[in-house]
């Protein structure tokens, strides 16, 4: 099980948040597989440069400016 490409981005905008000490700006695309919540991994950890385990895995997703903003709000709002 996967957590899906939503909770991906959340991921992304902290870890560019930590390491540029700022969200992101824009939105940004992801060439990469982009697992769903039934991605067909398993506990085996494949190699990096493996192909998806399900056929109709996407390749890539693009994350518009709109999305990464709104999760950037959204953090902005939670207290720490």
């Amino acid at each position: 099980m996967h957590p899906g490409p939503a909770l991906t981005l959340l991921d992304a905008v902290q870890l560019h948040r930590a390491i540029h000490e700022r969200y992101p700006e824009r939105g940004f695309t992801v060439d990469s597989p982009i697992y769903e919540t039934k991605s067909g991994l398993d506990a085996i950890l494949p190699d990096a440069n493996a192909p998806a385990p399900l056929s109709g895995t996407p390749t890539r997703i693009t994350y518009s400016d709109a999305e990464v903003q709104r999760i950037t709000a959204m953090l902005q709002a939670t207290p720490r």
